[in-house]
C-alpha cells in the first residue's frame, strides 16, 4: 500500500481523543482551539465534526468498507495554509484519515444530507471512487447493502429517541455497583448520551461522564440511577415502584 494513500499530507499539529471533541461540540457547539482557524475553515471543521459524530453514532466508529477504526482527531494544516479537524487512526507510524463518502456520489445526482453519508476510510473512499456502493476495483458481484439501509431508515426514529434522552442529558446520576474508578453513592453528571440500534433491531444505551479522577469516561447506564430512585434502591424501597 502506497503510505501516500493515507492522508492529504497535512501538516499536523495538535491530536485529540474523539471524546474531546465530542464533548466540546456538545457543551458549547464548538471544537477546541478555535484561535488557530479562519473563519470558513472554523466553520468547515465545525461542520465536518457535526456529521461525522452522526456517522458514528448511527452506523459505528469505523469505516463501513473496511472496518478500520478510528482513534483521535487531529488538527493540521494544508499547503496553502488552510487548517482542518480531520479524524484519524494510526497505520504503518502515519496518519490513516477518515472521510465522508456520498454513496450515491454528487457526480451521479446524489444530494449532501446524512442520509446519503457514511464515514470511510481514505483509502476505500478512493477505491470506491464514482460508484454508488463498495469499491470500484472490485469485480464481484455486489450485494444490496442491507445493513446500511436499515440504518437510514432508523436515522428518524434514532433522531426522536435522542431528543428523548437529551432530558437527561445536564442530570446526575448516582452510582449503585460497583464499578473501577466510581464510588458507590457517588454523584456523577451525564454529559452526553450514544445510542446505537444493530441489525436485529437491539437498542443500546451508553453515556459520558467523568469518573472520580476527573476523566471523561464510555459508560453503561446499569451502573447508576436518578437520586430519588437511588434513595429508594439503597433503602431498599426500590420494588414499591
Amino acid at each position: 500500500m502506497n503510505k501516500r494513500r493515507y492522508n492529504h499530507g497535512y501538516e499536523i499539529y495538535k491530536e485529540y481523543s474523539i471524546e474531546e471533541i465530542f464533548q466540546t461540540l456538545d457543551e458549547k457547539d464548538s471544537i477546541p482551539d478555535p484561535i488557530v482557524y479562519s473563519k470558513k475553515d472554523y466553520n468547515d471543521s465545525r461542520t465536518r465534526i457535526k456529521i461525522i459524530k452522526q456517522l458514528i453514532e448511527r452506523d459505528g466508529c469505523e469505516c463501513v468498507e473496511c472496518k478500520e477504526k478510528p482513534t483521535y482527531f487531529a488538527m493540521g494544516k494544508d499547503n496553502a495554509g488552510y487548517w482542518h479537524l480531520d479524524l484519524y487512526s494510526k497505520r504503518d507510524d502515519d496518519h490513516y484519515m477518515f472521510t465522508i463518502d456520498h454513496i450515491h456520489p454528487k457526480s451521479k445526482g446524489g444530494k449532501n444530507h446524512i442520509d446519503n453519508y457514511q464515514l470511510m476510510c481514505k483509502v476505500c473512499n478512493e477505491d470506491k471512487s464514482d460508484t454508488v456502493t463498495g469499491s470500484g476495483k472490485k469485480k464481484t458481484k455486489a450485494k444490496p447493502n442491507t445493513f446500511n439501509y436499515i440504518n437510514k431508515k432508523l436515522v428518524s426514529l434514532h433522531q426522536q429517541t435522542k431528543g428523548i434522552l437529551t432530558k437527561i442529558k445536564n442530570h446526575n446520576v448516582v452510582c449503585i455497583k460497583k464499578k473501577k474508578n466510581f464510588t458507590i453513592g457517588n454523584t456523577y453528571p451525564v454529559l452526553d448520551i450514544v445510542v446505537k440500534i444493530d441489525k436485529e433491531f437491539n437498542s443500546y444505551y451508553k453515556f459520558y461522564t467523568k469518573d472520580d479522577n476527573g476523566k471523561i469516561t464510555l459508560t453503561n447506564f446499569s451502573y447508576f440511577l436518578t437520586k430519588n430512585d437511588s434513595e429508594r434502591y439503597i433503602s431498599g424501597r426500590y420494588d414499591e415502584y
